[in-house]
């Protein structure tokens, strides 16, 4: 167990470090560098969702995968933080990943640095989970989205696009649209805003307005029906 308990040291030691102490350290090469996730995610209507993948193949863009996915939010020690537990079913394929997405002020906006785990083994997600249930003192909040995944090359960057199907956000579940790109510094992140705002109109045609995280929608929609 001593893997495990080291896991859950790295992605809670915010929240728990006055709590449990010497757990040892988790190997850094288990998780993915630190980078900034410059991403957007824009509500579509039906029809602009069916179009879509007709109009990313004619740009170049590959379907890369499709998966039936389940997120859970473990409570951070900062509001707007996220400590996520993924669990991804991919035909037969089933996995699960936890990431730390944590705000930081980067040329003049926020975006999120990112870190995220192989995947780790039943025995370590329920030990996280049964770890955040203590801490929320009940369920975690939990919402489900159906999503294909494309990748391409656009303006000389590798982009990512996702087209969703969401549910159990109350009144924000619906289909959506998100674009990411990532990079590593910071002097990178301007031009990977500029550059999401500017692809949005060339698939949609129009500008949009960027429409708040999941989590964000999965709160406010728990706080209305509340």
């Amino acid at each position: 167990m001593g893997l495990i308990a080291k896991l859950i040291q790295w992605l809670l030691f915010p929240i728990l470090a006055k709590r449990f102490r010497d757990l040892g350290n988790v190997k850094k090469s288990t998780f993915t560098r630190p980078h900034f996730e410059v991403e957007r995610k824009y509500q579509i209507s039906e029809a602009e969702f069916e179009k879509l993948p007709h109009r990313l193949r004619a740009l170049g863009f590959a379907r890369s995968s499709k998966a039936t996915i389940a997120d859970s939010f473990v409570p951070a020690e900062k509001d707007g933080d996220m400590i996520r537990v993924r669990d991804e079913v991919s035909g037969e394929s089933t996995k699960t990943v936890i990431t730390l997405k944590e705000w930081e002020e980067v040329s003049g906006g926020r975006e999120r640095k990112e870190r995220e785990s192989e995947p780790i083994d039943d025995v370590a997600r329920d030990c996280v989970v049964a770890l955040g249930r203590r801490l929320k003192k009940g369920e975690l909040m939990s919402f489900s989205k159906e999503r294909t995944t494309y990748s391409g090359f656009r303006n000389r960057r590798n982009v990512t696009v996702a087209l969703d199907i969401a549910s159990g956000l109350g009144q924000y579940s619906g289909t959506y649209l998100e674009i990411e790109v990532i990079v590593e510094r910071h002097d990178e992140v301007a031009a990977a805003r500029a550059f999401v705002e500017d692809f949005v109109v060339e698939l949609l045609g129009s500008k949009r307005e960027n429409a708040i995280s999941y989590m964000e929608m999965l709160k406010l929609s728990r706080q209305k029906s509340s």
